[in-house]
């Protein structure tokens, strides 16, 4: 169930921190304000501030099918991360024949980012 919450998120900063299957933290980008999901064993909550200064395991990437950065969010992620993430991103692409199909993800390195890796 999708709860809104009544309280302040707090302050400047908001988090949607996620705990995937394997126990890596996430920051998931979240584009709703002062609103927190509650699912089973999981809390998402909302926070204001910019994805790619974030020191987590793993941000979440919204890059195309190509990894190409096509929405703002994926474009700020690619400008932190440099010309690494841009680069393994093209091998993975040129290694791999071609597009990531919809519904799939990839998990790479991430460049100059504080996070340790980028799921796209």
């Amino acid at each position: 169930p999708i709860s809104r919450s009544d309280s302040s998120i707090g302050g400047e900063h908001a988090t949607h921190d996620a705990v995937n299957s394997v126990g890596v933290s996430a920051l998931v980008p979240i584009l709703l304000k002062e609103i927190a999901v509650s699912l089973p064993a999981k809390v998402f909550e909302v926070y204001n501030g910019n994805i790619a200064e974030e020191c987590v395991d793993v941000i979440v990437s919204p890059a195309s099918g190509s990894l190409d950065p096509t929405t703002d969010v994926a474009k700020t992620i690619f400008q932190v991360g440099g010309q690494a993430l841009s680069h393994e991103c093209r091998q993975y692409i040129e290694n791999n024949r071609g597009l990531i199909s919809s519904g799939n993800v990839v998990t790479l390195g991430s460049g100059n980012l504080r996070c340790k890796h980028v799921v796209h």
